[in-house]
């Protein structure tokens, strides 16, 4: 309890004129004998590093805020200090979160204006920990920052676009007029996809609908140009310093043509990816095959449908074209194909656990579409088994003779010499 003296009436208007002094000493009071909480923030010599999972998002895309305080001595704040962010684009939630053991987590969320993002952390007197300049790697691709420890700059949008690679499908057009999709794909200083970003198209002849369309999961754009005549389409990404252009020519024609299809239509790298050729009626154009990843194939006299194999070592994003030429006239046609990343052998065991009565089931996934040389698995015990060149899900059982801790290992091997393999662990006690 606080003890509060009686106050002499003479000096009640001396009192009156200091009622700000008094009004500070009476939220003192209130906050000695727990009427009032303030919030807790960081003392002094105490630092912030702020990270962020993800240093480059899509629109309206987020990712998560981590904000570690620590003392100078290098222990953590008390629980429950609060850390306020702030930032010149896009929100964070929640503005004002507290700490568990030093670190306070907030999310980032992106609106739908592209740009630069520059978060800041603070608490208290604390200041921003050393710099943490770096590479963050997402979905977008990667971004770099040097800024203080308690700031991290998160690229939003159109703001990571470097690049524009155009094609079109079929690459001419008829005089009598037609329709050729054009595609768009923005990329960033890796090469990575840049998703749901906004491009814009134009064209010098002909019409492109639409004008303006976003990339997809694969930061692909798709528009449609129908013209009559030779036009040279542009497409841009962006706007003032960010901006991001680029141009294709799409050519009118006279000559035999082909057309092209790729199957699958989702490769993954590894897997085999059919290409078919078809050439316009009565025509026997001799064709040549450029993959995109530095391959070419000579196919010969194409007189009908006839189909060609290649195999993509790396995942991206590939134009594949074709040069065909016949009584001195040549031309050429194209088609893009992505092709995602590899998945690995799978490995599953059921049950995890057991005795040595036990009888474990091993399930192997191999990777789909990939040309397989040989599978083996290893128990952990000595024992494996050869499954050889198997393109579907296969099981194996086995039992252990002694209690421990094993670890089984599954390894795939390819006829390109790609291996990949997968492990599991199985505790088999008394």
């Amino acid at each position: 309890m606080v003890s509060v003296p009686m106050i002499p009436r003479s000096a009640f208007s001396l009192l009156f004129d200091a009622r700000p002094l008094v009004a500070a000493v009476a939220a003192l009071c209130l906050a000695a004998t727990g009427c009032d909480h303030a919030a807790l923030l960081a003392p002094t010599n105490s630092r912030i590093t702020l990270t962020a999972s993800t240093r480059v998002v899509a629109l309206n895309g987020q990712t998560q805020l981590q904000a570690t305080v620590l003392e100078n001595s290098g222990s953590p704040v008390p629980n429950g200090t609060t850390v306020r962010f702030t930032t010149n684009l896009g929100r964070v939630d929640p503005v004002e979160p507290t700490t568990q053991n030093g670190v306070a987590i907030a999310t980032f969320i992106a609106g739908n204006e592209s740009g630069v993002a520059q978060i800041t952390a603070i608490s208290g007197l604390a200041t921003g920990g050393a710099p943490t300049g770096g590479t963050g790697t997402g979905t977008g691709g990667t971004g770099t920052t040097t800024t203080a420890g308690n700031v991290v700059e998160i690229t939003i949008g159109a703001a990571a676009a470097n690049r524009i690679t155009l094609s079109a499908n079929p690459s001419t057009v008829r005089p009598s007029g037609s329709s050729v999709e054009v595609s768009a794909f923005v990329s960033d200083t890796n090469g990575n996809p840049v998703t749901n970003v906004p491009v814009t198209f134009s064209t010098t002849r002909g019409t492109l609908v639409p004008s303006v369309a976003n990339t997809d999961g694969n930061g692909v754009a798709l528009s449609n140009l129908t013209a009559s005549e030779t036009a040279t389409v542009t497409a841009r990404v962006g706007s003032g310093a960010d901006n991001r252009t680029a141009t294709l020519e799409v050519r009118t024609t006279t000559t035999p043509s082909f057309t092209l299809a790729t199957t699958p239509t989702n490769p993954t790298a590894g897997q085999p990816v059919t290409l078919t050729i078809t050439p316009a009626a009565n025509t026997a154009p001799t064709v040549r095959v450029n993959w995109g990843d530095g391959d070419e194939d000579d196919v010969g006299v194409v007189s009908a449908a006839r189909s060609v194999t290649h195999i993509y070592d790396a995942p991206g994003f590939f134009t594949i074209s074709a040069t065909g030429s016949q009584a001195g006239d040549e031309f050429t046609n194209s088609v893009a194909v992505t092709v995602a990343q590899r998945p690995p052998v799978g490995l599953t065991v059921d049950p995890t656990s057991g005795s040595t009565a036990t009888v474990f089931t091993f399930t192997i996934t191999p990777t789909t579409g990939a040309l397989i040389q040989n599978i083996t698995i290893e128990y952990g015990d000595g024992q494996q088994d050869q499954l050889g060149a198997i393109a579907t899900q296969t099981t194996r059982q086995h039992r252990y003779t002694r209690n421990d801790t094993f670890t089984a290992i599954v390894t795939q091997t390819e006829t390109s010499g790609n291996v990949t393999r997968a492990t599991v662990t199985v505790s088999v006690t008394p």
